[in-house]
């Protein structure tokens, strides 16, 4: 996969463009399934993308940023995962980046994105490991209330204890 269509899928993620609605209340996002997929090649870009598109829209409650990036929490979610796999401490690095309503939304799609399955797996096959549950588990003691609830309920949706 060229840069180019890296970044058009990771766009195409970001908003949405790709999805499909299911029979039941789930839509799922086609082009996340596919970023979910690619290689750490892929994370400078979606680094990018997270640093210069959406940071600059955030609002100190995030209150806009669902409704603006309608997939945003696949990007996340495919930066975890492929993150999980090869380089945890990139990651980690670049979400202590991250102002507040950004990390909280990061913080959530690991609930997603990491959830256990009845057959002890993982969602979409890829364990969290050590240093990004470490990082979560961190933030279950940070100032701010919101992501302290959101990072405790994470804990409990992984069954880390």
């Amino acid at each position: 996969m060229t840069d180019e269509e890296a970044e058009r899928l990771i766009e195409d993620t970001l908003y949405d463009r790709r999805h499909e609605e299911k029979e039941t209340c789930f839509v799922v996002n086609n082009a996340g399934l596919e970023l979910l997929n690619c290689t750490e090649e892929v994370l400078p870009l979606i680094e990018d993308v997270l640093r210069d598109v959406v940071r600059p829209t955030v609002a100190e409650d995030g209150s806009s940023l669902r409704r603006r990036f309608r997939g945003l929490d696949y990007v996340w979610g495919a930066y975890l995962v492929i993150s999980a796999k090869s380089c945890p401490e990139r990651a980690i690095a670049f979400l202590r980046e991250m102002p507040e309503s950004l990390l909280a939304e990061a913080v959530a799609a690991f609930g997603m994105f990491f959830r256990r399955m009845d057959d002890g797996g993982y969602n979409f096959g890829t364990p969290p490991g050590n240093p990004l549950v470490e990082f979560v588990r961190e933030l279950t003691n940070t100032e701010s209330e919101r992501l302290r609830t959101i990072a405790t309920r994470v804990l409990q949706q992984l069954e880390v204890r």
